[in-house]
């Protein structure tokens, strides 16, 4: 069919106004019909509901840039022609337009005769107007629709035949049903063999928001797509919200319908069937369940829950007892997106974790180590969202380092019982972006006893989570702190369906002196040590020697233990912190020595030894302490030296 240029509508993008008036009259003189959008939630609302020729995208736009304003246009099946126009005029940058969806990229300031050509070549080819224009690396996705199980949901039997025409027209297996309850009937007869649904957003009985959220309910990772008759922004928002992998007006289901299907199926990485793809998203999400778990302690202080929408998604939090000392590292990591991409990305992080969790200890220095690593995936398309925070529940000292999370809230309890909230704002550069680690924030919180600390990712809302503990703060008069974290999601998640993923973390703090023992804290450094070992000799006055051991030895060892712990559990590092605890029990004197690092294999260790050199250093203080101790313990970063009262007990050793 032929195409006159004043039938094709152009899309400007730009939020310098000048440049709108400069495209709109030299594009409005050749003939085209020339609307314009200045942000990027601006262009995507106008896509949804109007079809366009070509779309010029400004890429540095305020808030929602370019480069994922295509994404999303992309993603919601918007085939048509693209041309990026930038300051930004680097290769680098040129094709990272190009991976992002643009079709073609014209540098700032403009040439219009340049801009003239480009515009006629990616709307007619020999004076027919292109239709079929594929945008991920030239590749025609129509393979992908033949042989493919639909299910259609339609009562109006003319619209319902013109659309099996389009579908079976593309080699789909096509079955019509006329409503939700009958769609959900063929769907569990057929335990699920659907590879796609499209429906009616209104429907008789079961609309097509219903069977969405019936069909996400239980199966996250089958695609469904609605059309609607009309738009309307509240609906329109509630299907994306439920997960509706594609939403179009009526009108355009005879032109977007397959695209849209097409764009599903690259979207989830789809190269053989959606069953194997449904497979693999649900494995990953029951593996992110499962490491979850992992690390939380069995404690009174600690306590998790989520919240998670989609099949895959990247919400995770781990927690980790560091030393004997009531050291905790805990991280939580928010990956955006809910697609088996997000998931992959998720597992790189949990990956990168597990590697360094054990080398660095300092938030700070996690995050820049970690943000170096991601960078290396260059995926710009997904944001990572962390907070690693370093607890000293001793002295009720948090220190945490933000990259791109909203903070936490911490929550005291005045002395008239009204709750007292501070919002820790959070912010900072998300991880994997940019090669710099000045762009993270870092905070220190003081907690006193009973004190809260909650953590969340982005889905949360900090003003809610708020409103629900001043009117409900009787969910902190608790003995322990499980179960906070679910029913504080369970309050915010009523009465309204979740955006986002949620996790949500809550720590409460204990009591800040220990009830036992007698404690020395000092630094990762030499003269420190000589200090300590003064402290240790005037405690040791106070004690009891236990049978057959001498003071003197005793302090040699304690020495040793603190050197080994400046040396190789704090690795000198300035600003690490020691501590030294002695306790007095019924059997035993206990001394405990707690840095840190990452501890070691203490059996391991022992094995390799065979006598005391005290002429070598560096290596006389793990058997200096074994021939001092009855016995030697390790928990983490923590080295406990052990001497019984009872000589019978040694003679065990």
């Amino acid at each position: 069919m032929q195409h006159d240029k004043e039938e094709l509508p152009v899309l400007v993008v730009d939020d310098n106004p000048l440049n709108r008036d400069v495209l709109n009259t030299f594009l409005s003189s050749k003939g085209y019909r020339v609307e314009e959008a200045v942000t990027g939630l601006d262009a995507l609302e106008r896509v949804r509901i109007q079809s366009y020729c070509i779309i010029l995208m400004d890429l540095l736009l305020p808030g929602l840039d370019g480069f994922e304003t295509v994404r999303e246009m992309r993603r919601m099946g918007i085939r048509t022609p693209i041309i990026a126009q930038s300051s930004l005029s680097f290769k680098q940058d040129r094709d990272q337009s190009i991976e992002a969806g643009c079709n073609d990229f014209i540098p700032k300031p403009i040439e219009l005769r340049e801009l003239l050509r480009v515009v006629k070549k990616h709307t007619f080819d020999s004076g027919q107007l292109v239709t079929k224009q594929p945008y991920v690396n030239g590749r025609d996705l129509r393979a992908e629709i033949p042989g493919q199980k639909i299910l259609l949901v339609e009562e109006d039997d003319e619209n319902a035949e013109r659309y099996l025409q389009i579908l079976t027209g593309a080699g789909a297996d096509v079955v019509r049903v006329s409503n939700g309850g009958d769609a959900w009937r063929r769907i569990e007869e057929s335990d699920w063999a659907y590879g796609i649904i499209v429906s009616n957003m209104f429907t008789s009985g079961i609309d097509g928001i219903g069977l969405l959220a019936m069909v996400k309910r239980h199966s996250p990772d089958l695609p469904v797509i609605i059309y609607a008759s009309k738009y309307e922004h509240d609906s329109y928002q509630l299907a994306a919200k439920l997960g509706a992998d594609g939403i179009l007006p009526s009108s355009q289901v005879e032109l977007s319908l397959i695209p849209v299907i097409e764009s599903t199926f690259h979207k989830n990485g789809k190269t053989s069937s959606w069953v194997k793809d449904a497979a693999t998203a649900f494995q990953v999400r029951q593996s992110q369940k499962e490491l979850n778990r992992l690390g939380l302690p069995d404690t009174q202080c600690v306590d998790s829950a989520s919240i998670t929408l989609h099949d895959a998604g990247g919400d995770m939090a781990f927690c980790r007892e560091l030393n004997g000392a009531g050291r905790h590292g805990i991280i939580l990591i928010d990956v955006a997106g809910h697609d088996v991409v997000s998931s992959y990305l998720s597992a790189v992080s949990l990956g990168i974790l597990t590697s360094l969790w054990d080398q660095i200890r300092d938030p700070m220095q996690f995050l820049t180590a970690m943000n170096t690593e991601l960078l290396k995936l260059r995926s710009d398309r997904y944001h990572i969202c962390v907070i690693a925070l370093l607890w000293d529940q001793r002295r009720g000292l948090i220190h945490m380092a933000i990259a791109g999370n909203p903070g936490g809230i911490v929550v005291r309890k005045a002395p008239e019982g009204v709750l007292r909230m501070e919002v820790i704002e959070g912010g900072g550069m998300c991880l994997g972006m940019f090669p710099r680690d000045d762009l993270f924030v870092r905070e220190t919180v003081a907690l006193d006893e009973g004190d809260y600390l909650l953590l969340f990712s982005d889905g949360v809302d900090a003003d809610r989570l708020c409103a629900v503990l001043r009117n409900k703060p009787s969910l902190l008069n608790r003995e322990t702190v499980n179960g906070l974290s679910g029913e504080l999601l369970d309050q915010l998640a009523t009465g309204t369906r979740p955006a986002d993923d949620m996790i949500l973390l809550s720590l409460r703090q204990p009591s800040l002196l220990p009830e036992t023992g007698l404690h020395f804290e000092l630094e990762a450094k030499y003269e420190d040590v000589d200090r300590a070992c003064i402290w240790v000799a005037e405690q040791l006055r106070e004690y009891p020697a236990p049978s057959g051991h001498d003071v003197d030895f005793i302090s040699l060892a304690i020495r040793e233990a603190l050197l080994n712990a400046v040396e190789h559990g704090s690795r000198k590092r300035p600003g690490a912190r020691i501590d030294l605890s002695i306790y007095s029990e019924p059997e035993r004197l206990r001394v405990d020595v707690s840095d840190e690092g990452k501890g070691f294999d203490l059996a391991a260790k022992l094995s390799s030894i065979d006598t005391i050199d005290p002429f070598t250093i560096g290596k006389r203080g793990l058997p200096l302490m074994r021939a001092a101790a009855d016995r030697i313990e390790t928990h983490g970063g923590t080295v406990s030296l052990l001497f019984f009262y009872k000589k019978t007990i040694r003679e065990e050793k």
